[in-house]
């Protein structure tokens, strides 16, 4: 009696059949032909069409016909590397071949890796990136054979596996995007990196796009793509799609010339107000109404971390920022390093806004949770203030660490009693308990000075019974005189 098959097994010429038609569905612009002649003969032809340079750029990615990659020779064929002597027959300088070269080894490396980590079963991280970030026509790159087979690996795996993408010093105009749209829709996609990329108009609309459709990225970082003389609508477009995306918590954007049109730089940040972690590094951003703009940034309750280094900031735009800081208490960091030379006055405004030592209720109010940080050009010129936040201590510390320095309450001098006065008589034991734990020091701690930053090394358990007297002595009991008579 003959053996019944199961009804849901396949054999291998029913398996490639689905596998042929998954793939006219998935990309919808197949149409395989079928030509005449053995299956060898029409590998040989497209591996001579491949060299000569002659194949449509959208034949080479998707190709035209319906070979297998299932054999050891289609594997060499993919995985060869055109030598520097076929990119100098196609018309590029020597510079230029050696670039395509080092291009396929580094896709070779992915490829490489996508398959190491589609063993584990983890997440896939792919990099697109050219040598020495000489930027990658799109034109050149899909000559070769390696990057047809990354991105058919890439869109075979990208429902489920990608969760990092890069695109660095890789030109993506609108065949590129077109043809690179499945790819960058994963459903696991966590961030997305777009650098020296090209885009223009159509390129941020298809940013926009794919961020409506997405829910999962975390991280979108963009660098040296310019936003420079886009128009309202594509930038309100962009906009509204960073700010109604539900997961994103860190946006970078640098080197995108922001700053050179202020109608730009306000629609972005109105899209960004909210996000976690903002850069805007090499922006060109120094006008007074860019900073306003960015004033709101400071005074939001959900951005935590603002990088506003290497732009145009100087010191009559800083104190915008310092007023700013002074009643901020969600801000955690604000980088500040590589602007123009501020001066000590525009230091003094930034040391105030967290560390204003007038009175000791001033140092109370002051801002105790942003780290502000400002490098010289030289690194001599370093300025850190609310340096604690890195040892892992509270607000409620640093605040009454801020109180014990102003008072002078260290070992290497006496207590300042003069700033005491103003001080609530109800507030004089607190103060005592304070004043009398010098414990409150730790070894190297920066403190805050106008013209650069200095340390002290300080004793860890040390206990100053003398400034408790002279609290006492000095201020408590005469307080406790003048309000009883």
């Amino acid at each position: 009696m003959p053996t019944r098959l199961s009804p849901n097994y396949h054999g291998p010429c029913r398996r490639r059949r689905r596998r042929r038609e998954d793939e006219e569905s998935l990309i919808g612009t197949l149409e395989y032909s079928r030509r005449a002649g053995s299956r060898s003969n029409r590998r040989r032809a497209d591996n001579n069409e491949r060299r000569d340079g002659s194949r449509n750029s959208t034949d080479v990615l998707f190709g035209d016909n319906d070979e297998e990659y299932a054999t050891d020779e289609d594997d060499r064929i993919i995985d060869s590397i055109l030598p520097e002597k076929y990119w100098l027959g196609c018309g590029f300088n020597n510079h230029n071949a050696m670039t395509m070269v080092q291009f396929q080894r580094h896709l070779k490396q992915q490829l490489y890796n996508i398959k190491r980590m589609r063993r584990q079963n983890g997440p896939v991280s792919v990099w697109i990136s050219s040598y020495k970030n000489i930027p990658i026509n799109y034109a050149d790159a899909v000559r070769c054979p390696l990057f047809e087979k990354l991105y058919r690996k890439l869109y075979f795996c990208g429902d489920d596996r990608i969760s990092e993408l890069y695109f660095n010093n890789f030109e993506l105009n609108t065949v590129a995007l077109a043809t690179l749209t499945p790819v960058v829709y994963s459903k696991k996609l966590t961030s997305l990196c777009l650098a020296n990329n090209g885009l223009e108009r159509d390129g941020f609309i298809f940013l926009s796009r794919f961020l409506y459709q997405n829910s999962t990225l975390k991280s979108l970082l963009l660098y040296d793509n310019s936003m420079d003389g886009l128009d309202n609508d594509t930038m309100e477009c962009l906009a509204k799609a960073i700010k109604r995306h539900p997961s994103i918590n860190r946006v970078v954007c640098e080197g995108c010339k922001l700053g050179n049109n202020t109608d730009t730089l306000l629609t972005f940040v109105c899209g960004v107000n909210g996000k976690k972690s903002l850069s805007f590094r090499k922006n060109n951003i120094g006008g007074s109404q860019s900073i306003r703009a960015l004033v709101g940034l400071i005074k939001s309750a959900r951005v935590g971390s603002l990088d506003l280094s290497d732009n145009d900031v100087n010191d009559g735009n800083i104190f915008h920022l310092a007023r700013a800081l002074e009643n901020n208490s969600h801000l955690d960091k604000l980088f500040l390093s590589g602007n123009r030379v501020i001066s000590a006055a525009g230091r003094k405004a930034l040391q105030t806004a967290s560390w204003d030592t007038k009175s000791l209720n001033a140092v109370a109010d002051s801002n105790h949770t942003c780290r502000i940080e400002m490098f010289g050009d030289h690194g001599d010129a370093r300025l850190i203030f609310n340096n604690l936040l890195d040892i892992g201590k509270t607000t409620k510390f640093i605040a009454e660490f801020k109180v014990f320095v102003t008072l002078g309450a260290s070992l290497e001098g006496d207590l300042s009693i003069e700033r005491l006065s103003g001080t609530p008589l109800e507030l004089i034991p607190q103060l005592i308990r304070m004043v009398s734990k010098a414990s409150y020091y730790q070894p190297k701690f920066f403190f805050p000075g106008e013209d650069a930053e200095f340390s002290r090394d300080v004793c860890d358990e040390a206990i100053d019974l003398k400034n408790v007297y002279e609290v006492l002595r000095k201020y408590a009991v005469p307080l406790m005189f003048r309000m009883g008579g």
